[in-house]
């Protein structure tokens, strides 16, 4: 009976009653209750990324910096691990963007070469990235960390501040 109890409440809390019953709006995320605080939900994106893996990104020093009315970004990504020096940009997801009041946080997922690969040094894919509005004096945020790292200018893309 406790058993039922308990998977009964973990439904709850991790289905559509949870994201009212915490205001939080997950939308294509899956919520996550943090069970030591049960007041806290964080949402993570579902596996619709299938094979691919998060990429850092810093904003691409070679374009014009984003200003308050931009409604796109230049970003440039580099993949940290042994892809025979291919460009990463053919093998990027849509980035997905959470356009928020303060802050814009960016995720971007590469899908790793498959078989061997060898090590030489990786290019620097340059990419631009549309807003859903103008960027205004929104902070930046690179999603591929957990929590999100602050994108700042000048970064160098091969080695982003952590």
């Amino acid at each position: 009976m406790a058993l039922v109890w308990m998977l009964g409440l973990a439904a709850f809390a991790m289905g559509a009653g949870g994201q009212q019953r915490y205001g939080l709006a997950c939308a294509a995320k899956v919520p996550e209750v943090d069970w030591l605080r049960p007041a806290v939900t964080r949402c993570f994106s579902q596996p619709n990324h299938e094979g691919a893996i998060p990429i850092a990104w810093t904003l691409d020093e070679e374009r014009v910096p984003p200003a308050p009315g931009s409604r796109s970004i230049a970003i440039a990504v580099q993949e940290e691990y042994c892809a025979s020096g291919r460009n990463p940009i053919p093998y990027l997801d849509k980035p997905e963007v959470a356009y928020l009041k303060r802050s814009v946080v960016i995720n971007v997922w590469v899908h790793p070469p498959e078989g061997f690969s060898t090590c030489q040094s990786n290019p620097v894919g340059h990419l631009r990235v549309k807003l859903p509005g103008p960027l205004g004096n929104r902070t930046l945020f690179d999603g591929a960390s957990d929590p999100p790292r602050r994108v700042k200018p000048g970064e160098d893309p091969r080695r982003p501040s952590r």
